[in-house]
């Protein structure tokens, strides 16, 4: 069966022959082994991860390789034809995209502080508060808001896998 196509006004109807069985198939296993491709990729893989340092180690990886294959090409290209300059413009960008990746993993590796020193940062905060809570609050009432502070932060504290400080504050001078 013949598909119609309409043009513009004025123009006449033009018939585009269906695809034969035999090109239907190609493209079908065209398709499939694309498929198969793309979920054995290893960025493909990485962004579906969730992981964004994974997927742009990753993306980095594969633009080098790619800038390297430049590269190669370029050497191996007749000297003097218009491919070298393409080449050398292709590969100075994946160069630029390579650099760029790199600067945005370092700048998400220093955002994430080492878990030792988020460790002493969370208890020097805990400890802060337990000590401005025992010197303005009565000391029950301060005991009382230790404790709730502490339950609230222990989910935090277990998701970051870091353990609650113990310590308990000292008894609050009397505000007289």
């Amino acid at each position: 069966m013949a598909a119609i196509h309409f043009r513009e006004p004025g123009r006449p109807r033009a018939v585009t022959p269906r695809r034969s069985a035999r090109v239907q198939e190609r493209v079908a296993v065209y398709n499939e082994g694309e498929s198969r491709f793309v979920d054995a990729d290893h960025l493909f893989r990485a962004a579906q991860s969730g992981h964004d340092l994974e997927s742009l180690y990753v993306a980095r990886e594969e633009l080098a390789r790619e800038a390297a294959s430049l590269h190669f090409a370029r050497l191996h290209a007749v000297p003097g034809s218009r491919e070298l300059g393409r080449l050398a413009t292709r590969r100075i960008a994946a160069l630029r995209e390579i650099a760029s990746l790199t600067i945005a993993i370092a700048r998400v590796d220093t955002a994430t502080p080492a878990p030792e020193r988020l460790a002493r940062i969370m208890a020097s905060l805990v400890e802060v508060v337990d000590e401005a809570a025992t010197s303005v609050l009565l000391p029950e009432v301060a005991t009382t808001f230790r404790e709730e502070w502490r339950a609230r932060l222990a989910p935090q504290f277990d998701q970051l896998g870091l353990s609650l400080p113990t310590g308990d504050a000292p008894p609050a001078a009397t505000n007289e």
